[in-house]
């Protein structure tokens, strides 16, 4: 078996394989989305997203911001005033890239997805080329990180008297795995595929020994910093055990890397600690981790080599700088997973565990493996099917998504969409909005205003204004209610749906099947 070690000629092939492999993810993964925008249905719109449908509200609108000409963002699902202070490096590229190229936010998302493929596929290969010595072993493990799921397939099964729920299997609703990234999550892609790539230049920074490698690696981390900073903490965090693992011996160079993404972390304590509007994210929010039950069965057959795989660890006490950093990302991992309520968010840091744990996994079978293969041909069906039965999950969900986008779901009623474009082009930026919720996620994605209520992690006090949404809209409320909540919060539209409401002073200027939007006078 050849090997291939790091420096050697064989560079070249550790950059175009995995490239290439990573645009064949990429477009078979674009399959649901093909369905989507194929399907017939002509009165109504692809969204251009397969699930978390109020998250992409939220990314969009904020591409929308920096498609006007923004370099910072405002809250627009909150009505309570403040200045532009948000900064996100993705969400500013691709809005850039929109205002750049004439394209909508659907169509830069495809792109965020395969240039977040190619990305965290390279990266990965290259941090593989310092823990294997074997190409076939490398491209094994590749496909192993970047196909994988759990054991949420037997859900699928359609077993009779089964207590399983969905809520035990990860790897069906929550950002776990990379195959899902890519799919569903290229917000988890774009943050995952730079932070690989820092732990790559990281450990080339240890082999050359050259500063300015330590300084490429910081400047990687910082951007992981300004485009998602949970992936930041875990990577800050890890990157100190290893510090600390590595004894004082070049501590100082190696902490040169952690310099450049300081700043973002203290921006963003402030921006989602102490910021009246931006600290809602963090109060409002409520995500424990699941049980470690749960995980392992979320995992499946990685967990199954995870454990097999714990003595590995003990190379956090030799001196092999590849498999202790590793080692050191998964106990990061683990330990801000778990370490709800001392954050409230914990379950932001589950994309931080799998690839480090299937690495731990997999970094003692390269001679078992290699061996097989030598010993016998047939070694490769073995190996192809266990494959196969670790990524049966993702197969599933991809099957299940396209079918779902066939049928129709994740689309929005064409009239709809009429009745926000009215709205956009007959306001001015960040007029307020009072509409219910429903609307209020989505109207900040196709109009340049802000709403009254817009999503449970982004409006303040979301719970008094679903109250008020409520009481506005019940008909026997005094219209001395209704008018006092137009002047408190300076609400300029009212986005109904039919038949609305009748008062004298609430002015029509749009109706159709689908929406009435009055004018306060």
């Amino acid at each position: 078996m050849e090997k291939t070690p790091p420096g050697s000629g064989a560079w070249r092939r550790i950059f175009r394989w995995p490239a290439l492999a990573g645009l064949a993810l990429a477009a078979v993964t674009s399959v649901p989305y093909a369905a989507g925008w194929r399907a017939p249905l002509p009165d109504s719109r692809f969204n251009g997203a397969l699930e978390f449908h109020h998250d992409f509200n939220t990314y969009f609108a904020f591409q929308r911001q920096a498609q006007s000409g923004d370099w910072l963002f405002h809250n627009p699902f909150t009505p309570e005033y403040h200045e532009k202070v948000f900064f996100n490096l993705e969400w500013l590229a691709a809005g850039k890239l929109a205002r750049l190229t004439g394209w909508g936010p659907e169509a830069v998302l495809q792109i965020q997805r395969v240039l977040g493929a190619v990305l965290l596929g390279g990266a990965l290969y290259r941090l593989l080329s310092f823990l294997f010595e074997t190409e076939a072993m490398r491209r094994l493990v590749w496909m192993w990180v970047m196909l994988g799921g759990g054991f949420g397939w037997v859900l699928y099964l359609r077993l009779e008297d089964t207590d399983l729920a969905r809520s035990m299997f990860l790897d069906l609703y929550a950002a776990l795995h990379p195959f899902f990234w890519v799919m569903l999550q290229p917000h988890n892609l774009v943050a995952q595929g730079l932070a690989v790539t820092g732990l790559w230049l990281l450990l080339r920074a240890e082999q050359t020994g050259r500063s300015r490698d330590f300084l490429a690696a910081g400047c990687c981390y910082a951007a992981v910093a300004a485009v998602r900073i949970h992936d930041a903490v875990w990577l800050g965090l890890a990157t100190a055990l290893y510090i600390a693992a590595r004894g004082r011996a070049g501590a100082l160079r190696r902490m040169m890397v952690l310099l450049p993404a300081a700043p973002f972390l203290i921006y963003y304590t402030w921006l989602f600690r102490v910021h009246p509007v931006f600290r809602v994210w963090t109060e409002q929010s409520n995500l424990p981790p699941a049980p470690p039950s749960h995980l392992a069965l979320s995992l499946g057959l990685g967990f199954v080599l995870f454990v097999l795989g714990l003595g590995n660890l003990g190379d956090l006490r030799r001196k092999a700088p590849a498999r202790a950093l590793v080692g050191c990302c998964l106990l990061a991992g683990l330990g801000l997973f778990y370490c709800y309520p001392a954050i409230r968010l914990s379950l932001q840091f589950l994309p931080a565990l799998s690839i480090p744990m299937a690495l731990v996994g997999t970094m003692s079978l390269e001679p078992a493996v290699v061996g097989a293969i030598r010993r016998s041909r047939w070694s490769w069906l073995a190996i192809a099917g266990v494959l196969a039965a670790h990524s049966a999950t993702s197969w599933v969900l991809l099957s299940s998504y396209t079918e779902a986008a066939r049928e129709g779901q994740s689309r929005t009623d064409r009239r709809l969409l009429e009745a926000y474009g009215w709205l956009n082009d007959h306001s001015r930026p960040r007029d307020i909005v009072l509409a219910p919720p429903a609307h209020g996620n989505r109207i900040p994605r196709y109009t340049h205003n802000t709403v009254f209520c817009g999503n449970a992690f982004s409006t303040v006090e979301v719970v008094e204004k679903h109250r008020l949404i409520a009481k506005f809209l019940d008909r026997g409320t005094q219209d001395e209610f209704r008018r006092q909540l137009i002047h408190r919060y300076q609400i300029r539209f009212v986005l109904l749906e039919p038949p609305g409401l009748q008062a004298a002073w609430l002015r029509e200027v749009f109706r159709n099947r689908a929406a009435v939007i009055y004018r306060p006078e």
